[in-house]
């Protein structure tokens, strides 16, 4: 079963899960998810993982609120062991794109770009 991005619950649902490649890729989104207005950063708590009868994975389950603002949380479904689609749920938006994975990429060169990210990021806020 493919995600139907489009849907209304994409992210909201264990059956139709967030994609991304991986816990970098899983920690990079997490990291740079917003509220729809693009300032407003969220607050994030891992609830622990379930298995989707969708894809057949273990899907994590992250209760995610707007920093500052008094308003009942999200909870969102993330499965990080597919091809990623890198899009925000409906009500959010990434502050980035995707980090990218060449072969033969080290770690240390994806978290020296992820800094630069989130200094990106850091700068929209001021």
């Amino acid at each position: 079963m493919d995600n139907d991005l489009n849907s209304a619950d994409y992210g909201y649902s264990l059956e139709n899960p967030i994609h991304v490649s991986g816990f970098y890729e899983e920690r990079v989104y997490i990291e740079n998810l917003y509220r729809k207005d693009g300032r407003t950063p969220v607050r994030c708590r891992r609830l622990g993982s379930n298995i989707s009868r969708a894809t057949g994975h273990p899907t994590d389950l992250y209760e995610i609120e707007p920093s500052g603002l008094l308003s009942r949380p999200d909870v969102i479904y993330i499965d990080l062991y597919g091809e990623s689609d890198w899009r925000a749920p409906e009500g959010y938006e990434l502050g980035c794109g995707r980090p990218p994975r060449e072969e033969g990429e080290s770690e240390q060169q994806l978290g020296d770009e992820l800094e630069a990210m989130i200094k990106a990021v850091t700068s929209r806020l001021k």
